[in-house]
């Protein structure tokens, strides 16, 4: 009945097949894995070696046998035989394995703004939202930059110029921090900062030089009432033992930026 069996489907299915008999001899194989041999000679010493030495382990393998990939799937007819279906899978392989190396390249594009190569904000969420969860103590900072009457630097000098202000100040965030952590453009003329391991008064210190350097950029801005480009800034430490989720931070750092704004700019105004 098993021999009837194992000839129907030797007969209908269009994939490479054989079988061993309980002691482990090839008893029959089909046209396709006929077909596997002729392509490459050293599928069928491996069959009759390698993998009938080690049957018991060979329930679902894939195999790299000189540049060919094979998966190899045993089934059990009772104690009487196994039957093993082989398929070519490089094709495959290949495009997976094309696939990965394009995602591994792609992925930085996909967290980073095109612009000024600084984080997405989504991603900045994610980030802080795992440093939240974690178990492990911490003391961090956030720091939310807006840059002071940016929509009148946009009407009076235009978008080229505009887009070239919003570089020259994301590199000078960029350029201020440290690779722990993580700066993001979180939209238009606003940035935020994940200051990993960083105390208020730490944070207060980077986030000033930020503002002086900013400054010293001397980007002409006719309808500021400084003259020149500048920013503003909420700087709000916490720490592990507090109850934020992310976004709780998010808006005690853009409280804090709205001080800033509405007590005269050119600021910075941290958390008390």
């Amino acid at each position: 009945m098993i021999s009837k069996d194992i000839d129907c489907l030797f007969n209908t299915l269009q994939i490479a097949l054989f079988y061993l008999d309980k002691v482990n001899n090839i008893k029959k194989t089909n046209d396709r894995l006929n077909s596997y041999f002729y392509s490459n000679p050293s599928l069928k010493p491996f069959l009759t070696n390698d993998l009938i030495g080690s049957v018991e382990r060979m329930k679902n393998v894939e195999q790299k046998i000189d540049d060919r990939w094979y998966q190899i799937k045993r089934a059990d007819f009772g104690r009487e035989c196994y039957l093993f279906f082989i398929e070519d899978i490089t094709e495959n392989k290949s495009t997976i394995e094309n696939l990965n190396n394009a995602l591994v390249r792609l992925s930085p594009l996909v967290v980073k703004d095109k612009m000024t190569q600084l984080y997405h904000k989504e991603f900045f969420y994610k980030k802080l939202s795992s440093l939240l969860r974690s178990e492990n103590e911490f003391k961090s900072s956030l720091v939310f930059i807006d840059i002071d009457f940016f929509k009148k630097y946009n009407d009076k000098y235009g978008h080229v110029l505009g887009d070239d202000c919003l570089n020259k100040v994301a590199s000078i965030i960029k350029g201020s921090t440290r690779s722990m952590d993580i700066v993001a453009r979180f939209g238009g003329e606003e940035f935020i900062i994940l200051l990993n391991n960083t105390l208020q008064s730490e944070a207060n210190d980077i986030t000033s030089r930020i503002l002086s350097s900013v400054e010293g950029l001397n980007i002409k801005h006719e309808l500021s009432p400084f003259g020149i480009v500048t920013i503003s800034a909420g700087v709000f430490a916490f720490n592990n033992k507090e109850s934020y989720s992310a976004q709780d931070l998010i808006n005690e750092a853009d409280s804090l930026l709205y001080l800033s704004k509405n007590s005269g700019r050119n600021k910075l105004t941290p958390r008390h």
